[in-house]
């Protein structure tokens, strides 16, 4: 839909006619599995092809061998371990306007919203568990960087690859400087790790956060610095468990 104000549409929704359509494909093979495969670029909001599909894909733009990909991935050749890049929105009245250029209520780290899918968020054909986080003694690389253990279980009947996903947010109080007007963030990615593994295997795998990926801009100094103080980090998997470990920047 074009947007008489400017920029690409004015509404985050799949077109009218392309809804319709799945709708109507749905009222005809109400006993038949309906797959939407969607392509684009950015965050769509998708309830109604939710309502009228049993399983939906999300291809972006997948190039000339995106078809193949697709197909591996319907008929079980391939096990998906994609995680969405940006959140997902139920609605355009979710966003700020569209002339609004702060980040205060966009994207994961301001959003205080219900997404109808959140950053980081994907599905496999297996089951991932995570049974706990722990930072061994001396892993704090730096005032800014930690590494830490995480077990992850494959509790599904077959072999996958998981994407771990680590927040950080500050423990106990707002980051930033008292007065300061600047939308902060509630977390932040601070790392990530892929891991392959069995069915029923479990492994504990290492990460490393990096809480630079925090930083605020100081402009009396003119450089990037962490907060001090004492910050919470998580993995989180989509609709699994989660542990979370502490840390403290000096």
């Amino acid at each position: 839909m074009l947007n008489p104000e400017g920029g690409d549409r004015s509404d985050i929704r799949l077109p009218e006619s392309q809804r319709e359509f799945i709708r109507l494909m749905r009222e005809k093979v109400p006993d038949k599995p309906v797959i939407a495969v969607i392509t684009g670029g950015s965050a769509i909001a998708l309830q109604e092809v939710l309502e009228a599909s049993d399983a939906v894909i999300f291809a972006w733009y997948p190039g000339e061998q995106g078809g193949t990909a697709v197909a591996d991935i319907l008929f079980g050749k391939a096990n998906p371990s994609g995680r969405l890049p940006v959140t997902f929105y139920k609605s355009t009245d979710d966003l700020p306007p569209f002339d609004d250029y702060s980040m205060k209520g966009r994207t994961y780290r301001f959003f205080t919203g219900e997404p109808l899918f959140p950053f980081g968020y994907g599905l496999s054909y297996t089951n991932f568990e995570y049974t706990g986080m722990a930072i061994p003694e001396g892993a704090q690389t730096g005032g800014e960087k930690l590494r830490a253990n995480l077990t992850v279980i494959n509790t599904g009947d077959r072999a996958g690859e998981e994407v771990v996903l680590i927040y950080a947010s500050k423990a106990g109080e707002p980051i930033g400087k008292p007065g300061s007007n600047v939308p902060l963030p509630d977390k932040s990615l601070v790392g990530f790790s892929r891991v392959f593994q069995e069915a029923g295997e479990t492994r504990t795998i290492p990460i490393e956060a990096d809480l630079m990926n925090m930083h605020q801009w100081d402009e009396q100094n003119q450089s990037y610095y962490v907060e001090k103080g004492n910050y919470v980090l998580k993995a989180n998997p989509c609709g699994g468990t989660g542990f979370s470990v502490q840390m403290e920047v000096k």
